[in-house]
């Protein structure tokens, strides 16, 4: 319930009355979009890098790169990519200071 409001309020909100906060809430969004993800994809990930080390370039199953671009594409197909997306269009309304705050989030 909180995310799904949290979102509500990025969509429909202005740049300048997000500006004081909107720093910290590309960081909060980058950390929920990584911290969101099924452990089922990682796990299997995981074992996809480990099977491609120990067989001739990991074929018979699926690849480290193909998972990885399927983790790639859920993540940016959710709505958290979609409100991180927006926060950063923000950013180039909101004044430089804040602008500059948004550096040390993105690191």
């Amino acid at each position: 319930f909180c995310v799904s409001t949290l979102l509500r309020v990025v969509d429909v909100s202005m740049p300048s009355t997000l500006q004081p906060v909107i720093p910290e809430l590309i960081g909060s969004l980058a950390m929920a979009m990584s911290g969101l993800e099924p452990a089922a994809l990682n796990y299997l990930q995981v074992r996809a890098a480990g099977d491609e080390m120990t067989t001739n370039q990991g074929q018979g199953g699926i690849s480290y790169d193909r998972l990885e671009r399927v983790r790639l594409q859920l993540a940016q197909s959710g709505p958290i990519a979609a409100a991180l997306t927006k926060c950063l269009e923000m950013v180039k309304s909101i004044d430089i200071s804040a602008q500059k705050a948004v550096i040390p989030q993105l690191d």
